[in-house]
């Protein structure tokens, strides 16, 4: 359609979206501030006979307001043309086949649907023309009720349902409307109308579309657990329809995602204990949730709860595991901004959270923002009193350093590295060492060949046979870096010493590292003083080298083993 913007009507009115409908058109949409947004348009020339319909729609789009209902944004009558402007969504129908994908999904959608309905009916209206064209959905999967031209007064004389109730295709009527018997509607529960038309729309969600009502008595694809409250909605007796809210108490809305989605939307008032049972159970739970509600419901409520205080760092599991299925742009909109701020919180316990989840996020970041904003409150951890958030920001270089700046390299991260090397912790003394041999590919080359020799001489003099082992193994893995001077010089003389280890361990280790520097020294003596080319093999192995004192030591770290002695 591609109208433009004006004063009147500030949105660009675009592409037209298909709608199942006699006089709407459904366009995709834009704000002066570029927000996406959905837009219906009603023709006053082409469906004059329509027109009090669409101004109902209208009025009570912009009156009756709930968290279920389709938001309202905006909108205005011109001469020609009716506007509304909503959040943006999608026709449910649309939607159908990917929401049976994910049957908890489907739970949800009919418990908000419920929900409108009962707010409706608790205000004395009837919405009148439940069907599965009046329900759209949102980016994050959840289900909004629209189609608000029947939404009628209890109360009034006239109403839009009274007038144009011929509108409404026979199929979805209640008895009573059927019959035209105004007496009966007024005399019911305020639920009655739209109860059966609830009814009529859970058929249509799971056996699909149906031409007579008899239909409706035979379902086959309705969950056993939902059926009885399915009956209940359908009873011919006005006043013998299930109310919403009985409705809602029936087993098939005690779901997962249901009962995450309700948690989530209250978890301000929520107790602590509360809190963190649920945030414990949520990470297992993901997988059978929509993955589009995964990216843009949950998430989302989860970075405001910790950004905000209504969590603690035990989100970040389940956050950071939904991050996984965002792309780039997603995760720099989302959670990019959020992770900022949590470095700067200098609660411990979400430091070392966010420490431990580090492998989960750093590869999202930006240079430019690890090297101004992320690690100026890292670094802090080098020195911090308490152990394990100093060896974790040690583990945290193998990280952060490759989308680091050199200078920031020098100044900031090896001087505090060496510190820890002699840290009363031998764990972590341990750890810097194995750290520092992995980060050593991402070091610029003259601090490499200033630091490296003596960082791992250091090590291969500790008292904690670990860490001797930790030097070795690293030079063992660091070896094409190193010059043939150096080698013969200044690496094979400590190794050499550690043949006499009083732990066996050691000297196995030292043997066969010795052994290493010897053939790439055979080498260069025969070729030249030219070094052997690494193979892909040999980068392999340097790298799970590496690896083995950052997860498969640590008990006997931190439980004070000597190594074997003999």
């Amino acid at each position: 359609m591609g109208q433009g913007q004006s004063s009147e009507f500030p949105y660009t009115v675009g592409a037209e979206v298909p709608l199942r409908s006699k006089y709407w058109k459904m366009h995709l949409g834009t704000s002066t501030d570029g927000q996406a947004v959905s837009i219906f348009s009603f023709n006053k020339e082409q469906h004059k006979e329509y027109l009090e319909l669409a101004k109902n729609a209208h009025k009570r789009f912009k009156t009756l307001r709930h968290p279920y209902m389709l938001k309202y944004l905006g909108g205005t009558e011109l001469e020609k043309t009716i506007y509304i402007v909503t959040e943006e969504v999608k026709p449910l129908r649309d939607c159908l086949d990917y929401c049976k994908e994910y049957p908890q999904s489907i739970a949800w959608g009919l418990f908000t649907t419920a929900s409108a309905l009962e707010f409706l009916a608790k205000c004395n209206f009837v919405f009148g023309s439940l069907n599965i064209d009046a329900v759209f959905v949102k980016k994050d999967g959840d289900w909004k009720l629209g189609g608000m031209e029947f939404v009628s007064d209890r109360n009034a004389d006239a109403s839009p349902l009274k007038t144009f109730v011929n509108e409404i295709p026979e199929r979805f009527l209640p008895p009573e409307l059927k019959k035209r018997s105004w007496e009966a509607v007024a005399k019911a529960p305020a639920h009655a109308v739209d109860a059966w038309s609830l009814g009529c729309f859970v058929y249509e969600i799971f056996d699909g579309s149906f031409s007579q009502q008899q239909e409706l008595q035979k379902p086959s694809e309705i969950p056993k657990e939902l059926l009885p409250a399915y009956r209940n909605l359908l009873q011919s007796l006005p006043r013998k329809r299930v109310s919403f809210k009985q409705f809602l108490t029936s087993p098939f809305f005690n779901a997962d995602y249901v009962n995450t989605a309700l948690f989530l939307e209250n978890i301000t008032i929520k107790e602590a204990a509360d809190k963190e049972a649920f945030f414990k159970k949520l990470d297992p739970m993901l997988d059978a949730f929509p993955v589009e509600a995964c990216k843009f419901k949950i998430l989302p409520a989860l970075v405001s709860a910790l950004d905000f205080g209504s969590a603690n760092s035990r989100v970040l599991a389940p956050l950071l595991k939904i991050g996984t299925k965002l792309n780039e742009e997603e995760y720099a909109a989302h959670v990019t901004p959020s992770v900022v701020r949590w470095f700067a919180n200098p609660d411990r316990t979400l430091r070392i959270n966010l420490l431990q989840n580090i492998p989960a996020f750093a590869v999202h970041l930006s240079k430019q923002l690890v090297d101004t904003q992320i690690l100026p409150h890292v670094v802090m951890g080098f020195g911090d009193p308490h152990p394990m958030l100093r060896e974790l920001t040690v583990k945290a270089m193998i990280h952060l350093v490759p989308k680091m700046s050199e200078s920031n390299v020098t100044s900031q991260v090896l001087p505090n590295m060496a510190k820890l090397q002699q840290d009363r912790e031998p764990g972590i003394r341990t750890n810097t060492t194995i750290c520092l041999g992995k980060i050593s590919p991402h070091l610029p080359p003259a601090a490499r060949k200033q630091s490296l020799i003596p960082a791992f001489s250091r090590a291969m003099r500790d008292p904690f046979p670990p860490a001797r082992i930790a030097g070795i193994m690293s030079f063992s893995a660091t070896q094409n870096f190193h010059e043939p001077d150096d080698m013969a010089k200044k690496i094979l003389p400590p190794l050499c010493m550690l043949c006499v280890d009083p732990v066996r361990d050691v000297r196995v280790q030292a043997f066969t590292t010795i052994k290493s520097y010897l053939r790439k020294l055979e080498y260069c003596s025969e070729h030249g003083g030219e070094k052997p080319p690494q193979t892909q093999e040999e980068k392999k192995k340097s790298a799970g080298m590496l690896s083995w004192a950052l997860g498969s030591l640590s008990s006997s770290i931190y439980g004070g083993a000597k190594g074997e002695e003999g």
